[in-house]
């Protein structure tokens, strides 16, 4: 942050760049002038990531700008708004990766935070390279459900990658066919951990992946989906669909 020449970033991008001093975190505040007004049509706050912060990586900005599409007048009046860009340092060596996230790893202000999001995909990108099987898929399903469903987005990546590799050990059918199955199993998995309130890391069993739930979180989750195993179970088809209709549009059930 004091070492970049901002001026000189400020004047290739034609925009004024300059870092948001006094927080925890890395963070660039960006406003748009000239030319770029009339491209830019969304503002608001944009998180990357980076190794390593030089000038050539912060030419990246330009194409961040440049990627947004002209928009309505309403859009127009909010490129007046500053645009803030996350930066989140990160260490790798081999296949270790550590990141700066203070509000992670606080109260220890010079803590890194170890990512296993690198050894959780590669494990089951290898598990379904071996049987063709659908454990990425059903962690896509997972998290479109809880993203599009809002009592369900405490739950984030981690313990849905998780619990999948947890049920890859026991479970061997992963194919396209037992999609369905494997969902619902995963959704009885899931509530059996709710009720316990751990769900241990899959590389790092000393973690548990369910401490920052509340236990108002906890009991919402696993009431909603103890209802979704009740669709699954005595609708049939029917049930599939009514459960697929709840999860992702809860307002019309």
């Amino acid at each position: 942050m004091e070492t970049v020449n901002w001026p000189a970033i400020s004047s290739t991008l034609d925009c004024l760049v300059r870092p948001v001093l006094g927080g925890p975190d890395l963070k660039l505040e960006i406003w748009c002038v000239s030319a770029l007004s009339s491209c830019l049509s969304v503002c608001g706050h944009i998180f990357i990531t980076t190794s390593v912060v030089t000038n050539r990586n912060l030419l990246l900005f330009c194409v961040l700008l440049l990627c947004f599409r002209p928009g309505s007048e309403e859009a127009a009046e909010r490129c007046h708004q500053p645009l803030f860009i996350s930066v989140l340092p990160i260490l790798r060596e081999g296949d270790v990766v550590l990141t700066a996230q203070p509000e992670l790893t606080s109260p220890w202000v010079n803590a890194w935070r170890l990512s296993l999001y690198p050894c959780e995909t590669q494990r089951l990108v290898q598990l379904d390279s071996t049987d063709d099987g659908c454990r990425r898929q059903t962690v896509k399903v997972l998290m479109a459900v809880c993203r599009l469903n809002p009592a369900l987005r405490a739950l984030e990546a981690a313990p849905l990658t998780n619990l999948v590799l947890h049920l890859s050990d026991s479970e061997c059918d992963w194919s396209q066919n037992s999609l369905h199955a494997r969902f619902q199993q995963c959704i009885a998995e899931l509530i059996g951990y709710l009720e316990q309130g751990v769900l241990q890391s899959y590389f790092k069993p000393a973690v548990n992946l369910l401490s920052n739930l509340s236990e108002d979180q906890v009991d919402q989750i696993g009431f909603i989906h103890i209802a979704h195993i009740t669709f699954l179970q005595e609708g049939g088809p029917a049930g599939r669909r009514r459960l697929w209709l709840c999860l992702c549009r809860p307002s019309r059930c």
